[in-house]
């Protein structure tokens, strides 16, 4: 039995090495769409650990995130040749930004606004500093991944008391789950790939992030080893962040409204589903980013 369990957690392990074929490699992989560019370059940074939302493989960036990237990149004027992806981190996006070696990212925040986010995204305008945030094309809840074995004895969220989250560094996922549960233990790692192969040597008790990656990942990991705990702790919105630039974050914002309004985000949503069996709760989804024109 002990032979057999070692095992079952070496081919888990082995699954989700693939979650991030460039986790602990080294290697910078700028890629974009093949051809011959007709104009300047638009650098986007992107996710390479999160199947369905940011993700690299062979054939190229794929997922949710790219998709509404390069959605947004056309419609402000650049067409597929022009982009290049660059992959990057939570704790790299905003040297990213300042130094210059991307022009937006596609990332993540903690939220709280409901469907209706056109009040939260005039809040974020507002804000002002180095980094701006687009009001947000995806609303989503954080949840935690957990070894299949431990359901029995991790029902809810509560249950983490005394026990060890894996999050990736700078995400704020971690202070999602500390307001709702005291006593959590944590470990920070770099990527989403480390922390699936923390979980399931046994070094941390679940991996803590927003629903769409974590589905991503138990796709990837296998549901015979790891399964989505069910009880919510945060809202999450997705959203793009820039340098600075009110002009361009009002561009982005209107152009993120017309993908909702034409039709675009049903197919780019249904298309991440598919590929990692996530579904848009409907209570929060699509949002309604900024007011028509009409009420302007």
């Amino acid at each position: 039995m002990r032979s057999r369990g070692r095992l079952r957690i070496l081919a888990a392990l082995c699954a989700a090495a693939v979650v991030s074929p460039l986790a602990g490699c080294g290697t910078s992989v700028q890629v974009s769409v093949p051809g011959q560019a007709d104009g300047p370059m638009i650098n986007i940074g992107v996710a390479v650990d999160e199947p369905g939302v940011g993700w690299y493989h062979e054939e190229g960036y794929s997922g949710l995130s790219v998709e509404v990237a390069k959605y947004v990149a056309e419609k402000i004027g650049y067409s597929n040749r022009q982009i290049v992806f660059h992959p990057m981190t939570m704790a790299r996006r905003d040297s990213m930004l300042a130094d210059g070696t991307i022009d937006f990212a596609m990332t993540s925040y903690a939220y709280e606004g409901g469907k209706d986010a056109r009040t939260f995204t005039k809040e974020l305008a507002s804000r002002g500093g180095d980094v701006r945030y687009s009001g947000p094309y995806l609303i989503t809840e954080d949840e935690l991944l957990v070894r299949s074995d431990d359901r029995a004895a991790i029902h809810g969220v509560g249950d983490m008391r005394g026990r060890t989250a894996c999050v990736v560094e700078d995400d704020d996922v971690r202070e999602q789950l500390a307001r709702r549960v005291d006593g959590v233990r944590f470990r920070e790692e770099g990527d989403f790939s480390k922390c699936v192969s923390a979980l399931l040597a046994g070094e941390a008790d679940a991996v803590a992030g927003s629903r769409p990656v974590l589905t991503g990942l138990r796709s990837q990991a296998g549901a015979e080893y790891v399964s989505l705990l069910d009880d919510p702790f945060g809202e999450r919105a997705y959203g793009i962040a820039i340098a600075g630039g009110d002009e361009l974050l009002g561009q982005i914002n209107t152009t993120l409204q017309a993908m909702v309004d034409d039709g675009v985000w049903n197919r780019i949503v249904d298309d991440a589903g598919r590929a990692s069996g996530f579904d848009a709760d409907p209570r929060l989804n699509p949002p309604s980013i900024v007011a028509p024109r009409s009420e302007d």
